[in-house]
């Protein structure tokens, strides 16, 4: 059964980098890192007001594992590029989350080919992106860096060479994708 559900996942990880690569709106650098950001909708258009889900999952695409904070979280470590057809850029001004020290608990070891996800509804108060009729380029940018790390060490969490090792660290940008307002 885990292999099947093994060979299953790594199967949904090569098709969805198979349609993304032959995108349109791809991004250059997408998933030529260790781990790889993918946004995507289950539609392109959306009538005005209605709700728009982003399924954001960030994939390790590498031949080894990563510890990973364990969730998404739009404006800590999530962020979100939309542009208009103008080129005009459309602000997030959702909620902030509140400064939070985490520990070592709130990190997973995110293994080949695993990924962890979540569903993100746009245009609603939290997130704060709200579209007008038009077409809109969304793309997303995962980013954790040392700061976090010292976060731990502030809590008083021990890291050793290897484990800090184990942590990635950098700016992730994700594919880009269309969506059509009417």
């Amino acid at each position: 059964m885990k292999k099947f559900f093994l060979i299953s996942l790594f199967a949904l990880v090569n098709i969805t980098c198979y349609l993304i690569f032959n995108s349109k709106y791809q991004a250059k650098d997408f998933c030529s890192q260790n781990l790889c950001l993918l946004i995507q909708t289950k539609r392109k258009y959306y009538k005005l007001n209605e709700p728009v889900y982003l399924d954001v999952r960030l994939i390790n695409n590498s031949k080894r594992s990563y510890l990973v904070y364990s969730e998404l979280i739009h404006n800590y470590n999530i962020y979100f590029n939309i542009q208009d057809s103008f080129g005009n850029t459309i602000p997030c001004l959702g909620i902030f989350p509140e400064p939070v020290m985490r520990g070592l608990c709130d990190y997973i070891l995110l293994e080949p080919n695993e990924y962890i996800g979540k569903i993100i509804q746009l245009n609603n108060k939290d997130i704060g992106c709200y579209f007008y009729k038009g077409e809109y380029i969304i793309e997303a940018n995962y980013e954790w860096g040392d700061i976090f790390l010292q976060e731990l060490k502030g809590k008083g969490e021990v890291l050793n060479k290897e484990m800090r090792d184990m942590f990635w660290t950098g700016i992730l940008k994700s594919n880009e994708i269309k969506i059509i307002v009417r």
